[in-house]
C-alpha cells in the first residue's frame, strides 16, 4: 500500500513538472506567427520564457513590427532585472511622461547608457535603427563580461554605417550579439524588426553579468576629489596637476596603521568610508586596471620604507605589514641616511616610467608610504598629426601665445549649457596584434579624459557625474592643445584644513604601525602629465614621511575650442573615480 502511495505521488510530481513545463513555453510556442522553423524562434523563446518581451497581443509576438525607443529601454532594463531603485541622476526629458516606460528610461539615462536629443527630447515613439540598436546594447555590455571574443569583420556597406555608431556596433560583433546580412552589409539606417530585437537580446543574455566592484560604505569619490582641489589650489591661477587616486591610496596604507581619532580623522577628511571596505575596494581597483595593462596601462604600486639611521632595530608591526601586501601590495624596503633619498627616487623614477625622478630631497624620516600611479592611453580616436598647426592660445592673464593646436572633427559625448561645454575623449580598451588585428577587448575598462570649458572653475567630479546622463554624442569640431607639465605641491597645511589634525601632532596614534611614536612629517605630491595626437601619458607619487613625536637623535556641428584655460580629468566612468584633475591655463614654454 505504502509503494502505491510512493507511486501515485511521484505521477503526480511529474504531472506538476509537465504541467509547469508547458505553462512556461506557452509564452513562446502559442504565438500564431512565431513558427518553430524560423530564424529566430529560440530567441524569441527565451526573452518571452524570460519575461524581457512580450506579444503585442494574445498569442501575437508581430516579428516584423518595428522596435520603438521606448520598447527597446524597457528591454534592456528589464535584462538588467528591472530596478526600481537605482544610483546616479536621470536626464530631465521634456516629453518623458508617467507612463509604462519612464522608470526604464531613467534607468538608463542616469547611468548613460541612453541619450536624448539636443532639443531635450526622448522621442520615446521614435522607430529604433540598427545602428541606434548596436549602440544602446553596446553601452550595456560593460556590465557583462564576454568569456569569447568574435571575429570583427568589415561590413560591404562599411561607408555608410554613421561614425557615432561604429563603436557600439564593433562592441556588438566583438560579443556575438550582431550580425549582417547574407550578402555581407548591415544596413545601419534600417529599422530593425522585433524578431531582430529578440535575436539581439538573446545573445545578450548569454553574457554573464558582470560582479560588482566592492565599494566603500560612505565612500564618496567626488567629494574627496573636489574638497581637494579646493584646498590645494585654492583661487590660483596657474597650471595643475592633482591625482586624488594616488593620495588615497597613500593615505589608505597610513589609515590601516593608525587607530582612534587619527583614523577617524583621515577616513572622514578623504570620504574613505570604512577601513576594511576602502581596503577591499582599492584591491579591487588595482586588479581590475592591471589585468588590462595590455591595452590601457593603469599602474598603480606602493612601498613602506624604514630609515635604520634614525630608528635601529626599527620594524612595522607585522598586522600591519600584513595588510599592506594584502591590500596595496606593498613593498617594504630598508634605508639608511646615506643612500635613501637616492633609493625611494630610484624606486619612484622605475613605477613612473622615468616621469618622476627626483620626489624627495631629504632623509630626515623614521618611515616613508609611498604610492605611484603611471596612466598610460590611446584615444579610441586619435588627433592626426598633419591637422596640428601652430594657433593662439589664451592665457588666463589675457596674454595670447602661439602654441600647437591639435584638430579633429569626431562624433564624441558632448555637453553644452550656456557658456559651459563639456567633451569626453575616450581611450582605447583594446589591445592588438603586432599586424594591427584586434587581440583582446576589456569591456570594463571606460576611462575618458573629460575637458571642462567655462566661465568659472566648477568642481570637477561633482560636476562630471551630473551631468554624465545628461551628454549626448554630437558631430565636434575640436581643438585641443598639445601640452605638458608638472606640478608639485606640500600638502600639509591643505590636508589638515580638509580635517586630517591629529595626524601631524604629537598625538597622533599611529598605533597599528609600529611600537615607535610617530607623526606625519611631511605629505608630497609630484605629477607630470603629456597630451598629444596619440593620446596621454601622466604620472604621479605621494609621499607620506613621519618622524618619532619624542626627539630623537637626528547635431549641426559643434564647436569645442580649447584655445584657451580649461579645466579636464581622466576619470574611471564605471568606478566614478578620478585619476588625475586639472587645469591648463598657461602656456609652458
Amino acid at each position: 500500500m505504502k509503494a502505491f502511495h510512493r507511486k501515485l505521488l511521484i505521477l503526480l510530481v511529474l504531472a506538476a513538472a509537465a504541467a509547469l513545463l508547458s505553462a512556461c513555453t506557452a509564452a513562446a510556442t502559442d504565438f500564431d506567427d512565431v513558427a518553430e522553423d524560423a530564424w529566430f524562434y529560440d530567441s524569441v523563446l527565451k526573452v518571452a520564457n524570460e519575461k524581457i518581451m512580450s506579444g503585442v497581443a494574445d498569442n501575437v509576438f508581430d516579428p516584423e513590427a518595428a522596435t520603438t525607443r521606448a520598447m527597446l529601454a524597457t528591454v534592456l532594463w528589464r535584462a538588467d532585472d528591472a530596478p526600481k531603485d537605482f544610483s546616479g541622476t536621470p536626464a530631465s526629458f521634456s516629453d518623458l511622461k508617467e507612463d509604462w516606460y519612464r522608470t526604464a528610461v531613467e534607468y538608463l539615462s542616469a547611468s548613460g547608457r541612453i541619450q536624448g536629443y539636443p532639443d531635450g527630447t526622448f522621442r520615446p515613439d521614435r522607430e529604433v535603427t540598427r545602428a541606434e540598436a548596436a549602440v544602446m546594447i553596446g553601452n550595456s555590455i560593460s556590465n557583462r563580461e564576454i568569456t569569447e571574443l568574435q571575429k570583427v569583420t568589415p561590413f560591404t556597406d562599411e561607408e555608410k554605417i554613421p561614425q557615432w555608431a561604429k563603436n557600439g556596433i564593433e562592441e556588438c560583433q566583438m560579443a556575438g550579439i550582431i550580425g549582417g546580412y547574407a550578402d555581407g552589409s548591415f544596413q545601419p539606417g534600417q529599422t530593425i524588426t522585433r524578431a531582430e530585437m529578440a535575436k539581439m537580446l538573446a545573445a545578450f543574455l548569454e553574457l554573464p553579468v558582470k560582479e560588482e566592484e566592492p565599494e566603500s560604505d560612505g565612500y564618496d569619490a567626488d567629494k574627496a576629489t573636489d574638497e581637494l582641489v579646493k584646498a590645494v589650489i585654492g583661487d590660483s591661477k596657474r597650471n595643475y596637476l592633482i591625482s586624488p587616486l594616488s593620495l588615497k591610496a597613500a593615505f589608505g596604507m597610513a589609515a590601516n596603521g593608525a587607530s582612534g581619532e587619527t583614523q577617524e580623522e583621515i577616513l572622514k577628511a578623504l570620504h574613505l568610508g570604512e577601513m576594511d571596505d576602502f581596503n577591499s575596494y582599492y584591491r579591487s581597483l588595482e586588479r581590475k586596471y592591471a589585468a588590462a595593462e595590455e591595452a590601457i596601462t593603469v599602474d598603480l604600486n606602493n612601498s613602506l620604507w624604514v630609515n635604520e639611521s634614525r630608528m635601529v632595530g626599527f620594524e612595522f608591526k607585522e598586522d600591519f605589514e600584513k595588510q599592506a601586501d594584502k591590500y596595496y601590495g606593498a613593498e617594504v624596503g630598508v634605508v639608511n641616511d646615506g643612500n635613501a633619498v637616492e633609493t625611494i627616487n630610484s624606486w619612484i623614477s622605475e613605477k613612473t616610467r622615468e616621469k618622476i625622478k627626483n620626489c624627495i630631497s631629504s632623509s630626515d624620516f623614521t618611515t616613508a608610504l609611498v604610492n605611484t600611479l603611471y596612466f598610460k592611453g590611446a584615444w579610441a580616436t586619435g588627433f592626426g598629426k598633419e591637422a596640428t598647426k601652430k594657433g593662439t592660445f589664451t592665457n588666463i592673464d589675457g596674454k595670447k601665445v602661439r602654441t600647437d593646436l591639435m584638430h579633429m572633427t569626431e562624433n564624441v559625448q558632448y555637453y553644452e549649457n550656456g557658456s559651459t561645454q563639456v567633451i569626453s575623449l575616450p581611450y582605447d580598451k583594446a589591445s592588438y596584434e603586432e599586424d594591427g588585428k584586434l587581440k583582446t577587448y576589456f569591456s570594463d575598462m571606460d576611462l575618458s579624459m573629460y575637458v571642462v570649458l567655462s566661465e568659472k572653475p566648477v568642481d570637477i567630479a561633482s560636476f562630471l557625474t551630473d551631468i554624465q546622463p545628461r551628454m549626448a554624442n554630437r558631430r565636434i569640431v575640436i581643438t585641443l592643445p598639445k601640452f605638458s607639465f608638472r606640478s608639485d605641491f606640500d600638502l600639509n597645511a591643505p590636508l589638515q584644513a580638509m580635517g586630517i589634525q591629529k595626524a601631524f601632532t604629537d598625538e597622533a596614534e599611529f598605533t597599528e604601525l609600529s611600537e615607535l611614536e610617530q607623526k606625519i612629517s611631511s605629505v608630497i605630491q609630484d605629477t607630470y602629465i603629456a597630451v598629444d595626437e596619440e593620446g596621454t601619458e601622466a604620472a604621479a607619487v605621494t609621499v607620506i614621511t613621519m618622524e618619532a613625536t619624542a626627539a630623537m637623535p637626528d547635431e549641426p556641428y559643434a564647436e569645442f575650442k580649447a584655445d584657451r584655460p580649461f579645466q579636464f580629468a581622466i576619470r574611471d566612468n564605471k568606478s566614478g573615480e578620478i585619476l588625475f584633475a586639472g587645469a591648463y591655463n598657461t602656456v609652458e614654454n
